[in-house]
């Protein structure tokens, strides 16, 4: 950093701290400071600010720069392991964010019977690849249990006992339709 980025450093934790800072920790700051960049600086002192009570020796503060780089590293080092690299800011689904809103799911609440509307979000298959493969192994997975409790617990399900007794109809010879039809007009009184 240099030296006016340093002066602005003191500045914001003289001013979070209440403190007045001597002229001369300017120059032993500097000093002590020289290589690190201005914006780990800054996420090092907003850090602190966060977590101290009083107001930071030069070590505390090498200290937070360390871990806003490691930080830093470790983030960087996950989105290069899943072979994702940087969101792209023109993806068609998701602009640069990674997830992208899909059509809201709609569930009626079993009490009340009102219809509540939720949002639905899908991780990028362009920019997200491998959330993407996980988000459609987890559905899968989520229908195939459901698929499995709904079997178990006998559920009846209307659409399938319509859709089987249409299938018996349209089956059903024509002179057997004529027949049931006469039995019918031969039990109905007259």
């Amino acid at each position: 950093m240099i030296t006016e980025e340093t002066a602005l450093v003191l500045d914001r934790l003289a001013t979070a701290f209440r403190v007045e800072v001597p002229p001369e920790a300017l120059e032993v700051w500097s000093d002590q400071l020289e290589g690190v960049a201005a914006d780990v600086a800054l996420d090092a002192c907003e850090n602190i600010i966060g977590i101290e009570t009083y107001f930071p020796t030069v070590a505390i503060f090498k200290k937070e720069v360390s871990a806003v780089l490691r930080h830093r590293a470790r983030e960087e080092a996950l989105a290069t392991s899943r072979g994702e690299g940087r969101a792209k800011a023109d993806c068609g689904f998701c602009g640069g964010l990674r997830w992208y809103e899909s059509a809201p799911l709609q569930i009626a609440d079993q009490a009340t019977g009102e219809i509540k509307v939720y949002e639905q979000w899908k991780p990028c298959p362009h920019c997200s690849p491998v959330e993407y493969r996980r988000w459609e192994e987890h559905n899968a997975e989520r229908e195939a249990v459901e698929r499995h409790r709904r079997e178990d617990a006998g559920e009846f399900d209307l659409a399938r006992v319509l859709a089987e007794a249409k299938r018996r109809l349209t089956e059903t010879q024509p002179d057997e339709r004529a027949e049931a039809q006469r039995a019918h007009e031969a039990r109905r009184p007259h």
